[in-house]
């Protein structure tokens, strides 16, 4: 069974579209199978934040102005744009994919998760989930 199939079953129809899209745009897609081969959650990664305001071209100076990332260049950060697991395994395939984005790309230094103000990335995509990094922000636009 596809990647694919498997995470249209998991997590039904609605998401297709969404799933195929960062696939295929994301520059880092992490997926995490049991030994069973079953899907227990999946993450894309893309180079530049997902703010309507900010151009993907230009982000560095937006992080810059606004969060202390002075160390953060386009060449060595990613951007978390979405994350959906099984709700039994979520703390452990968040823990899981980071390490693995980090392993997989041994150039990226920092991992950033841009959240709206107002809203909350749950419990399981906060900092104390993903306190073991160090390089792991969570950035409010």
């Amino acid at each position: 069974m596809t990647h694919f199939l498997a995470l249209t079953i998991l997590f039904g129809t609605t998401i297709n579209v969404l799933t195929s899209l960062f696939r295929e745009k994301a520059v880092l897609a992490v997926t995490l199978c049991n030994d069973k081969e079953e899907i227990l959650g999946h993450a894309a990664f893309f180079d530049y934040p997902n703010v309507d305001d900010v151009d993907p071209a230009e982000w560095q100076t937006w992080v810059n102005k606004y969060y202390d990332m002075g160390k953060s260049t386009p060449l060595n950060t990613l951007f978390m744009h979405y994350f959906v697991a099984k709700k039994d395994y979520a703390h452990g395939c968040a823990r899981e994919m980071v390490r693995t984005a980090f392993n997989a790309v041994p150039d990226v230094h920092f991992l950033l998760l841009a959240v709206p103000v107002g809203s909350f990335p749950g419990i399981v995509l906060n900092l104390q989930t993903l306190s073991i990094y160090d390089r792991c922000k969570l950035i409010y636009e």
